[in-house]
């Protein structure tokens, strides 16, 4: 996994990428957006669990898997009031600010495609930033970085990622939390943005921190 000083290297350049992811968000929103990227830290897996809610809090979770460059699982996860203030705000209905709306299959479908928004904007931001020299024998093509379809699930945050690193926790007892703020018309709205990388993909880091130190 990263060090300290690698995950601040790593910040850098997801910067970059927040950048991208911002603009995206505000025109798909049709609302003034920001993405801004605090800090990355490598976490284990209970640490992981505990960023995202309590043991006994139900969250909401978009996974895209990417193959390519940066790859492993790539998550939105977001609490139920975050979550749901997407589709308020894309159908023009005045937001549930107590979270008391529900889950149906159009607050399903603005989850996913803002993750979807969210991820194809922020990747392609960091592959236009990755040296040739580094590992990528191909030459870089415009479908290189971009993640699967998003799933939706929900559930008990500990069993979420206990769902997601079932097949990691082999290569690695670690993930990387990226701590993102995003505010939308001045509400901060409580998501995160988690990667877990499998081995390929942390080595393409390392070795595009190597090229950028």
């Amino acid at each position: 996994m990263l060090n300290a000083g690698q995950c601040k290297q790593l910040e850098s350049l997801f910067q970059q990428g927040a950048g991208e992811a911002s603009q995206a968000l505000s025109q798909w929103l049709a609302h003034p957006a920001s993405v801004r990227l605090h800090r990355i830290q490598p976490r284990s897996l209970q640490a992981a669990t505990e960023t995202l809610g309590s043991d006994d809090q139900v969250i909401g979770m978009c996974i895209m898997q990417v193959a390519r460059g940066l790859s492993g699982q790539w998550i939105l996860a977001f609490e139920d009031r975050a979550g749901l203030l997407l589709a308020d705000l894309l159908l023009g209905r005045p937001p549930q600010e107590n979270g008391e709306g529900s889950w149906g299959d159009i607050e399903h479908s603005a989850a996913m495609e803002t993750a979807n928004i969210l991820a194809c904007s922020f990747l392609c931001a960091l592959q236009k930033q990755l040296p040739a020299r580094i590992g990528i024998s191909e030459p870089p093509s415009e479908d290189a970085w971009l993640p699967s379809p998003p799933i939706f699930v929900r559930d008990y945050a500990p069993a979420l990622m206990q769902f997601l690193l079932s097949h990691q926790a082999i290569e690695s007892s670690q993930v990387l939390v990226a701590q993102t703020q995003m505010v939308i018309e001045d509400r901060q709205v409580q998501w995160h943005w988690l990667w877990i990388p499998d081995s390929a993909g942390l080595q393409v880091a390392i070795d595009l921190l190597r090229e950028t130190s």
